[in-house]
């Protein structure tokens, strides 16, 4: 049995119930920043030892809105967020959704176990018109021994929708050409992108799974970003850089493989990924790099 309850008041609230009982809980305007904090939060969720999840929630606007940042509010179990806007209609309010992507959602915050808030320059906005339907998507994991009881959810910081901004999005490079093999160290994946466009860029984010070691984005000879990679802290780092159209940039993963079988590309936390996101301004439409 699945229970699912709307409260709308001048924030959204997104509540979802994927267990054997139902409970509820509302949301109450935000009152910090110059604009109301639209909140899409679940109930608890409960997951047996084992149990991977995808559950979505979709909210259609009732009014224009433009987003100036996002604060995760990660629970336990919680491997990922996705918040996007849809192309085409998906289902109305709680479904489970066992898909990592669709090419009619357009990103608008990713983030990973731990993630910290990310906060769109001033100037910066992510316009949505009345009537776009948003999608909030959690991508939850009980590897425990134990059943895991927990809630997650984003607030999304919003401003005057009448006022001047500048569209920031969203530029992604993925590498999914991944082949551990087994009893490896500091095993290497890489991928060149070339930039289509000028960017400015605000804030990055780095995701890989539990087996990753480290993550370096070069341009040209030029390190933009080097960092240990930590599954349990996936931080949204605030950077300033500007990336000129033709830029090459190079994704470079590192991963340990202490088991006895190749470790491949996947969306489950015990397969690996190798993906950088790049915040930026202007935003004229998604676009990125995806090696197969």
């Amino acid at each position: 049995m699945r229970c699912l309850r709307v409260v709308l008041s001048a924030s959204v609230a997104l509540l979802a119930l994927p267990t054997v009982s139902c409970s509820s809980s509302s949301s109450s305007p935000g009152t910090t920043g110059p604009g109301p904090v639209i909140t899409l939060a679940s109930t608890p969720y409960t997951l047996a030892p084992g149990d991977e999840k995808y559950f979505c929630y979709t909210k259609t606007l009732d009014v224009d809105t433009v987003l100036t940042g996002f604060t995760p509010n990660y629970g336990e179990a919680a491997h990922h967020i996705l918040l996007a806007q849809t192309l085409e209609p998906e289902k109305d309010g709680f479904s489970e959704c066992n898909v990592l992507f669709k090419t009619t959602w357009v990103p608008l915050f990713v983030g990973g176990k731990g993630s910290t808030p990310a906060k769109l320059p001033d100037g910066a906005g992510i316009k949505l018109l009345a009537g776009t339907q948003v999608l909030l998507q959690l991508h939850l994991q009980n590897a425990g021994a134990a059943a895991i009881t927990s809630t997650t959810g984003v607030d999304m910081q919003t401003t005057d929708p009448t006022k001047p901004y500048t569209q920031a999005g969203i530029f992604g490079i993925d590498n999914r050409a991944i082949d551990i093999p087994p009893g490896s160290s500091m095993y290497e994946t890489k991928m060149n992108c070339h930039a289509s466009k000028a960017m400015n860029v605000f804030a990055i984010f780095g995701h890989m799974h539990k087996t990753g070691q480290h993550i370096t984005v070069n341009r040209g000879a030029e390190t933009i970003y080097d960092a240990d990679w930590k599954f349990d802290l996936q931080p949204t780092t605030q950077k300033t850089l500007v990336i000129a159209p033709n830029d090459t940039l190079s994704l470079h993963c590192f991963y340990a493989n202490n088991t006895t079988a190749a470790i491949k590309y996947g969306e489950s936390s015990n397969t690996e990924m190798c993906s950088f996101v790049l915040y930026y301004t202007p935003f004229d439409g998604l676009d990125g790099c995806v090696q197969n």
